[in-house]
């Protein structure tokens, strides 16, 4: 058997305790202020989308109930958008991935959000064949900014 000194086992344990509380801690952008003075900062933000929370606006969403997307805003524009004849700022990131679907089989999933300065978001998701781009299907859902302590369809994590 070995021995163990007692001060560097309760070292070890406080730096992993130190270590697990990093890694796990996390902060939320509950709006729109806070998200742009995050990316303004260059911090790391990373949203979970939960769609079944979300409020179809237009096209096909179907089978929403367990559908849950993530995306991070590596890239982003500051713009301002015309929407209800009023010019509102908006962040607007996206991502295209090659997806598996279940009617297309092999697809791309071009997604973009739009978070306004009002708090309300949108999401676009669009559905298109990867060998010329065409558009198999579209769906546009209205979504709500919280934390991750209530229960909305997005909450933005900052992970720096």
């Amino acid at each position: 058997m070995f021995k163990c000194n007692k001060k560097l086992i309760s070292f070890a344990i406080i730096i992993s305790s130190i270590n697990f509380a990093i890694a796990a801690s996390h902060k939320t952008l509950p709006n729109y202020t806070e998200l742009l003075n995050a990316l303004v900062q260059g911090d790391e933000i990373r949203a979970v989308i939960a769609f079944n929370k979300c409020s179809p606006l237009s096209g096909n969403a179907k089978d929403t109930n367990d559908s849950l997307g993530g995306m991070n805003f590596n890239n982003f524009n500051k713009y301002k958008i015309q929407t209800n004849g009023q010019a509102k700022d908006v962040i607007a990131t996206s991502v295209t991935l090659l997806t598996q679907h279940s009617q297309h089989g092999p697809v791309y999933n071009y997604v973009r959000l739009h978070v306004f300065e009002d708090g309300t978001t949108e999401v676009l998701s669009q559905i298109l064949d990867p060998k010329n781009y065409a558009l198999l299907g579209q769906a546009t859902f209205a979504c709500h900014l919280g934390n991750d302590k209530e229960q909305n369809s997005i909450t933005l994590y900052d992970l720096s």
